[in-house]
């Protein structure tokens, strides 16, 4: 397999249908979704969702998955009381903060501050990669000082994820 590849999949929008309802589960005045990871706007005003909506969500997953927290709960009065979600401050590697720094900006509260598309965005996770390259090499003499570690924690947490642990943790070849 390939080191350090992850298969994301999005399993969120999964409608039933029923005759009478509406055909279309993904028209702009209906609100689906999970809360803490869709953007604000969309909460308040669905019929203004626009691709920064989709930014702002790729933001919060981002977020969830390097902090291991929920991404807050945020709301479009939050922006004019100065609130904003971030990465919070944490020991972390220069790549780390700087990939925070980028997650902090899609999750904005105010949509005109958050990258304008995806093209954007890649643009800047882009420029990220160039300045903090990883190689294979980087990545197998990572595994070998820290797979035990982590392998220790999944066990232990093992009651509190949402699937079986030993089930979560598969590296390819173990």
């Amino acid at each position: 397999g390939e080191p350090d590849f992850v298969k994301l999949f999005d399993y969120g929008l999964v409608k039933a249908f029923a005759p009478g309802v509406s055909q279309n589960p993904s028209q702009t005045r209906v609100v689906v979704g999970t809360p803490r990871f869709m953007a604000p706007e969309r909460l308040n005003s669905p019929w203004l969702a626009d691709p920064r909506v989709d930014i702002y969500s790729v933001g919060a997953l981002a977020y969830y998955l390097l902090t291991a927290q929920l991404p807050p709960l945020v709301t479009v009065g939050d922006a004019s009381e100065g609130e904003q979600p971030g990465v919070e401050t944490l020991d972390l590697p220069p790549a780390v903060v700087d990939f925070g720094g980028i997650l902090s900006v899609c999750m904005s509260v105010e949509p005109a501050s958050r990258p304008s598309n995806m093209t954007s965005l890649l643009r800047e996770l882009d420029s990220l990669t160039k300045k903090f390259p990883w190689t294979v090499g980087d990545s197998e003499l990572w595994w070998s000082q820290h797979e035990e570690k982590l392998l220790k924690l999944v066990r232990a947490k093992r009651n509190q994820l949402p699937v079986d642990g030993d089930k979560l943790w598969r590296r390819a070849g173990k």
